[in-house]
């Protein structure tokens, strides 16, 4: 046990040595992630990144840190410009804002973010908690932090028109179908969806599963900084070189394995399941990470649970 002991403490002393050769890399992401909130009211810092890292084997923790280097942290005031950027003098006789999916959902947890978006486009808009809410004299603007794989989105449109597409929607319930009249709404207002990012592949889904739904001609979408590349592509230029990626890709499915372990164990995922999800769902490789969670298409070594505005997230 003592020699054993001995051996570990070694080890990560070496790993710590290591580690701190990045002293200024781990200062500049504690603080440039510092307002994300995890569910435990921890702040990112220095340490417990530092204590993040121990988990890689030495050779390993270059590669770790430069995927965090290149993490894309949106604070809020970057969602809101995102938001602002996406509707300004798009519409000037005003436009409705509807989030996308339930209220549990990322997309009208973000409501509060149009406050911040009045002061940057005025106040000629107004936001609505549900599409019940919908007028038939205003465009809608649909919004949401991020789209994957589409999925989610569709099933909720699928779902506003009491509808189910075996072919790609989820099982999930998320909203309730609308009314006949509110359905008839969608059909005929100028809808813009907008995300902050993500994948367009899922963009031009759900741009098209909701345009078959209504029969409407003016639905357009928007990404504002997509992420379509895995960052082990050297097309995303997180490493310079294949040997480096490979290896960077190979510790963090190590690392994506171990993080949703208990989880798969406790809802009995099958192995092809645990195996599409080890890099993110889909294995996707995306560093994006939100002030209050991430989505599920970021590396899994960097998922969290958080609360935010009183709301739980699971990521």
């Amino acid at each position: 046990f003592i020699l054993e002991r001995r051996e570990f403490a070694e080890r990560n002393e070496l790993k710590l040595g290591i580690i701190g050769q990045y002293a200024d890399v781990l200062r500049e992401l504690a603080e440039r992630c510092k307002t994300f909130e995890s569910h435990d009211s921890v702040r990112i810092s220095v340490e417990s990144v530092r204590s993040w890292l121990l988990q890689f084997a030495a050779e390993e923790i270059p590669l770790a840190v430069r995927m965090l280097s290149a993490v894309r942290f949106w604070g809020r005031s970057a969602l809101s410009d995102a938001l602002a950027f996406a509707v300004g003098g798009r519409y000037p006789g005003g436009f409705q804002a509807l989030g996308l999916g339930a209220q549990t959902s990322s997309g009208p947890h973000l409501a509060y973010l149009w406050d911040d978006i009045r002061a940057k486009v005025g106040s000629g808009f107004r936001v609505i908690g549900s599409a019940s809410e919908i007028q038939s004299n205003l465009p809608m603007v649909i919004y949401d932090d991020n789209v994957g794989s589409g999925g989610q989105a569709s099933t909720v449109f699928s779902q506003w028109f009491g509808i189910t597409n075996s072919d790609s929607d989820i099982e999930e319930e998320h909203v309730a179908p609308l009314a006949q009249q509110d359905i008839e709404k969608l059909r005929s207002i100028p809808i813009l969806l907008v995300f902050a990012t993500g994948f367009r592949g899922g963009l031009a889904k759900i741009s098209e599963r909701l345009t078959e739904l209504t029969g409407n001609a003016d639905i357009h979408g928007l990404i504002i900084d997509p992420g379509d590349l895995s960052c082990f592509r050297p097309a995303a230029r997180v490493f310079s070189e294949p040997g480096d990626a490979g290896r960077a890709e190979r510790a963090f499915a190590n690392a994506g394995r171990i993080a949703i372990h208990d989880k798969a164990l406790e809802k009995h995922w099958p192995s092809e399941k645990i195996d599409d999800r080890i890099l993110g769902y889909g294995n996707a490789g995306g560093l994006t990470v939100f002030h209050y969670n991430v989505p599920t298409t970021t590396v899994t070594a960097l998922w969290s649970t958080s609360h935010s505005e009183g709301a739980k997230w699971t990521r």
